[in-house]
């Protein structure tokens, strides 16, 4: 891997790839391993570092301030210089970190023999109607939304986390010329932890980590914890910790302070967090329906990888609900109203409607009362979590879905 500070060095006609995001966190630097596959030279354009950015996500606000700054004005300057160094035959791959870079880039390579590649994390503004940022067909919402028509239009192609978000996402906002899914899976080369061999004695700890902003079903998560609180099982059979950033961290350390068996604190940097699960049996993660149209949490992988099973807040529908069940590596936790939400008219409607919230922790406190009960049930999936990742989505496997969906677009920029 080369530097993005680096000057290009003359490699012939061979093409270069120039991967491309705003944040360097773990799972990008994994694309850039998984991209080198390709037999190219990879060349990473991402101006903030993964400490830096959790430092500065929890610093003050002229802190945040210059972090923003980082992102959306020093960030995009480099894409524009880093599109000149190109030449004919490269290829950038661009995240939707930030969401108006993959446009940027491919208007600003447009007719030089350059392909542009749109991997996308989020989805906005969908994201924003969601979070209640923007209102659905607003002035805000439709600027936004006329970014990523020109994303999935103005690129070569768009790579998704899942079949359901690629399916969504064409729905709403038009089909790319070369569509593909390619998990975003994890690095399982950082993990030490050996796959879990025996029950471990009570209680169950139960870990939620990373983010929890307004795409994540936070209101699904407390009521369940308040379930399994006056259920006499928190505290008890069961312990739960939360170490969480974002805009509802705050929000779930407030609703669980005083509650027995119960712990919320700050995120850790990625080898600390892995040291750290390695006493933890369960992992949590929720999507709210709204959220499940956007984004499919990359923490999925990383807690399987470390010997979680997986419990899933989610649609049944979603793509982090089908990742849970075809792995056996967890269960799901249903919280959609809707079960086919891309059928009809009213898809948009359909897609965020939910379960109440009482439902839905009952249903949770059943689960977790069922595998106090049946602790080779939690061993089972915490091996099938273990295993899965490390063979359905190995790095070999993650750099050939890449290799195999970049040759035709290195080919034709050869050809070009």
């Amino acid at each position: 891997m080369v530097s993005p500070d680096a000057p290009p060095k003359a490699t012939g006609s061979k093409p270069r790839i120039f991967a491309c995001s705003s944040v360097a966190l773990d799972y990008f630097r994994f694309l850039c391993e998984s991209l080198a596959a390709s037999a190219t030279r990879v060349i990473e354009v991402a101006p903030v570092a993964e400490d830096h950015y959790r430092r500065s996500a929890r610093g003050s606000g002229m802190t945040r301030l210059r972090l923003r700054l980082q992102m959306y004005v020093m960030y995009p300057l480099r894409l524009f210089v880093s599109t000149f160094q190109a030449r004919r035959g490269d290829l950038f791959v661009v995240t939707s970190n930030t969401f108006f870079a993959p446009m940027l880039v491919a208007f600003l390579v447009r007719w030089r023999g350059v392909r542009v590649v749109h991997l996308l994390y989020d989805l906005f503004p969908d994201a924003m109607e969601v979070s209640g940022a923007a209102r659905t067909e607003g002035l805000l919402a439709r600027s936004l939304g006329a970014v990523t028509w020109a994303n999935q239009h103005l690129t070569d192609g768009t790579v998704y986390l899942g079949d359901f978000l690629r399916d969504y996402a064409e729905r709403r906002w038009g089909r790319t010329r070369r569509p593909g899914v390619v998990p975003i899976a994890t690095d399982v080369r950082l993990y030490t932890t050996p796959v879990p061999v025996s029950v471990v004695p009570a209680p169950l700890v139960m870990h939620y980590g990373g983010q929890l902003g307004r795409l994540h079903d936070v209101d699904s998560l407390v009521e369940s914890l308040r379930q399994l609180s006056r259920a006499g099982l928190l505290g008890k059979e069961v312990a739960f910790e939360g170490l969480v950033s974002g805009a509802r961290a705050i929000a779930l350390e407030d609703a669980l302070r005083g509650m027995a068996g119960a712990t919320v604190g700050g995120t850790l940097s990625s080898h600390e967090w892995r040291r750290h699960v390695q006493s933890c049996q369960i992992g949590i993660v929720t999507l709210s329906p709204g959220g499940a149209t956007v984004c499919l949490p990359s923490k999925t992988y990383a807690m399987m990888a470390a010997g979680l099973a997986v419990i899933a807040v989610c649609p049944a529908w979603s793509d982090l609900a089908t990742l849970v069940r075809e792995t056996g590596g967890g269960w799901v936790v249903d919280n959609a109203a809707r079960r086919q939400p891309l059928a009809g008219s009213d898809y948009l409607t359909a897609c965020r409607s939910q379960r109440p919230t009482a439902d839905v922790a009952a249903d949770f406190e059943g689960l977790v009362s069922r595998l106090v009960a049946s602790p080779h049930e939690v061993l089972k999936c915490r091996r099938n979590a273990w295993k899965a990742v490390r063979e359905r989505f190995s790095p070999d496997r993650i750099s050939q879905a890449w290799v195999d969906y970049l040759r035709p677009l290195l080919i034709a920029g050869r050809n070009a």
